[in-house]
C-alpha cells in the first residue's frame, strides 16, 4: 500500500495469528502482495519480545 514505512507488530500468543501469517505469505508467493509490503509485519510470542523487536534502531528507521 505504501502509506508508511513503520513496522506493525502482532503479539502471536499461542499461535493465534498463524493462519493470518500463512495467508500473507501465500499471497506474497502468488504475487498478490509485494515482497516489501509484508516486511513491516513483525511477530513475537511474548510482549517483551515484541517490544524488543519494535524498539530496535533498524525498525525505528534510525
Amino acid at each position: 500500500m505504501g502509506f508508511h514505512q513503520k513496522p506493525a507488530g502482532l503479539l502471536n500468543l499461542q499461535g493465534f495469528y498463524d493462519p493470518l501469517l500463512a495467508q500473507v505469505e501465500r499471497a506474497r508467493q502468488c504475487g498478490l502482495v509485494r515482497e516489501t509490503h509484508g516486511r513491516p509485519l513483525l511477530t513475537a510470542t511474548t510482549p517483551a519480545a515484541l517490544l524488543a523487536v519494535l524498539l530496535t534502531p533498524s525498525m525505528r528507521g534510525q
